[in-house]
């Protein structure tokens, strides 16, 4: 794919020679996240590109920005998250996940969400 979008829930190329994945996370995940490290809109939508395995470059182009806007983004995100690079964000977000810590106390339908991912 030239824009760096997966199209299906297998891995699909990304246009740069990398391979993407579809999104690990449920729905109620990604609203909880945003919430909880206090992340911007344009930093949630690196945040789940990233976690699916999109380069600057793929990144980029899919949000239609330069590569340095998201390495800013990007940092943003580290930073926000307390993560030292993409592999250390990855780790925390499987963490989160994992144990429901994204979820923010009384979003049920967030947690509800994010129990059906884990099945």
């Amino acid at each position: 794919m030239a824009d760096g979008r997966a199209k299906s829930s297998e891995s699909s190329d990304a246009g740069d020679g990398r391979r993407v994945h579809a999104d690990p996370f449920p729905e109620g995940f990604w609203r909880a996240v945003p919430r909880r490290f206090n992340l911007s809109a344009r930093e949630t939508d690196v945040l789940r590109l990233l976690a699916r395995g999109y380069t600057d470059r793929g990144i980029a182009t899919t949000l239609d920005v330069a590569a340095p806007t998201v390495r800013s983004h990007a940092r943003a995100v580290y930073h926000k998250m307390e993560c030292l690079d993409r592999v250390d964000l990855i780790l925390t977000l499987f963490e989160l996940s994992a144990d429901g810590r994204a979820v923010i106390p009384g979003d049920e339908s967030a947690r509800n969400d994010a129990a059906k991912g884990r099945q």
